[in-house]
This record gives structure tokens, sequence and C-alpha cells, in this order.
């Protein structure tokens, strides 16, 4: 069962970054994607919306602007 589980979390994992704006070869340097802990991902998709703030970019779940005066709320 545990395979299977590692097997899901990897893609899991695989997408959400993905959907975030990290290219392959970006995910291809982070390891192990079903070692990834919580709190990395979460850093991990926390750095990727700061990098759009930097760039006045529009969330494309929300449609907020994702600038540096925003606080953007996931």
């Amino acid at each position: 069962m545990k395979g299977r589980k590692d097997i899901t979390l990897r893609a899991f994992n695989r997408q959400l970054l993905l959907v975030a704006g990290y290219s392959d070869e970006e995910i291809g340097r982070l390891g192990p994607l079903n070692e990834l802990q919580l709190e990395r991902m979460e850093e991990l998709l926390r750095k990727k919306i700061d990098e759009y703030a930097m760039r006045g970019v529009m969330c494309p779940n929300c449609g907020q602007l994702l600038n540096k005066e925003a606080l953007h709320r996931q």
C-alpha cells in the first residue's frame, strides 16, 4: 500500500507545482516529490506567489492582481 501512496503523493505534488508555475526542470531539482514535507510545499508555493507579485501577475484562481502591495489570500 505504501508504494501506491508514494505514487499518488508524487503525482499530486508534481501537478500542484506545475499549476503554481514551476517548470519541469525546477521540479526535477527538488528531489523525490513524495518526500516533500507540507512545510516545504507551502514554502515553494509562497515563493512562486512572491515571484509573481514582483511582476504584477494576476492569480489564475481568483483573478486578483498579485503585486507587492496586495496581500493574496488563498
